[in-house]
């Protein structure tokens, strides 16, 4: 799908001029389509989120309104909403974090200039930059020639490490107790092992779509001879050669091996209480698998993982303060130029 932005004839003959009067990496900081506590989001910054969100407001729309793309698409009403002002509103949202976040690191002393103009120029410093090590055949690390997003990502990435390390060292509350009640907090979520689980499985080879549908039925006759006392391996005894039955285990020493061979069969198993069975399937085979057995995984204790309850407190602290900035900035959308964005 090919797209542009257009904009009105008054600030189209104001970029004209600027084009002629200034050199052609600088950005008007002047025609601007909001600004955060003054400071401005250009038209060609706005363009870049614009560019970066466009296909997933389209997916959006697309799923949940099978619709297709059209000429009248952005423009058209879906329920309360247009997709134009939708992407807009994301987009706008989204610059308003990043350059939130930028501004709170220039107040640290991390960076100087965080105007779009800025960001250009060091684009375009650094890819020269690259092509003659090329030239001269010296090693560089990344691409050989970086693109305006993935330019962006990478000194932005590198960027937030840095801030967050500034406040983790002179702002936030990082003491003993602070991380031993953020670990009390979160440990169900984010420090809890995995249970250990014993399952018995029985599988169905199958080659095509009848033959999987076929032992997909078969499940609720299996079920429903397990239910009335019938063992799970007593079934795969009776049907023979149909089938293959094993044992297996889920434990922390076997999940390196089961997120690469056994996702969707550990996925399924981790859902069961003891006695329950369920049915789930793979490329090659259709498994039906009951929990014989499920212990309680624990939690990994504070002590062995320090430094990641550390890490995440200082991500929470930092994303928390960053909303609050978001919530107490002065917003100032240039409608006249926010409204002459189209999308096509």
């Amino acid at each position: 799908m090919k797209y542009y932005i257009k904009i009105n004839l008054l600030f189209l003959l104001i970029s004209l001029i600027l084009v002629v009067c200034t050199k052609t990496d600088e950005i008007n900081e002047k025609v601007y389509v909001a600004k955060i506590n003054d400071e401005p989001i250009t038209i060609e910054e706005f363009n870049r989120f614009i560019n970066q969100n466009r296909a997933a407001v389209y997916n959006h729309f697309s799923q949940k309104f099978s619709v297709q793309d059209s000429k009248d698409f952005w423009t058209s009403d879906f329920g309360s909403e247009k997709p134009i002002q939708y992407l807009k509103k994301k987009s706008l949202n989204d610059c308003i974090n990043i350059k939130i976040q930028q501004m709170l690191a220039r107040e640290k002393g991390l960076v100087q200039d965080i105007s779009y103009s800025a960001f250009l120029n060091n684009l375009k410093r650094e890819n020269e930059k690259r092509q003659l090590a090329v030239e001269t055949k010296k090693v560089i690390y990344g691409p050989v020639e970086f693109t305006e997003q993935t330019y962006f990502n990478h000194i932005f990435s590198i960027l937030i490490i840095k801030l967050k390390k500034v406040l983790a060292e002179n702002e936030f509350d990082l003491t003993e107790v602070k991380l031993r009640n953020f670990y009390e907090k979160h440990k169900d979520d984010l420090y809890k092992r995995q249970d250990e689980l014993k399952i018995e499985k029985l599988s169905f080879k199958v080659n095509n779509a009848v033959e999987r549908e076929s032992a997909n039925a078969r499940f609720q006759d299996i079920k429903k001879r397990a239910v009335n006392g019938e063992k799970l391996i007593q079934i795969a005894q009776n049907l023979g050669d149909q089938v293959s039955f094993n044992v297996m285990k889920f434990d922390d020493s076997t999940a390196h091996i089961d997120e690469r061979f056994n996702f969707e069969i550990k996925n399924a198993a981790m859902k069961l209480q003891p006695g329950e069975l369920t049915n789930v399937s793979d490329d090659d085979n259709v498994h039906i698998i009951k929990c014989i057995e499920r212990k309680n995984g624990g939690y990994i204790p504070f002590e062995k993982i320090r430094q990641i309850v550390e890490a995440n407190c200082v991500d929470e602290m930092y994303n928390n303060l960053i909303e609050e900035k978001i919530s107490n900035a002065k917003i100032e959308i240039n409608k006249s130029v926010s409204n002459s964005i189209e999308v096509q």
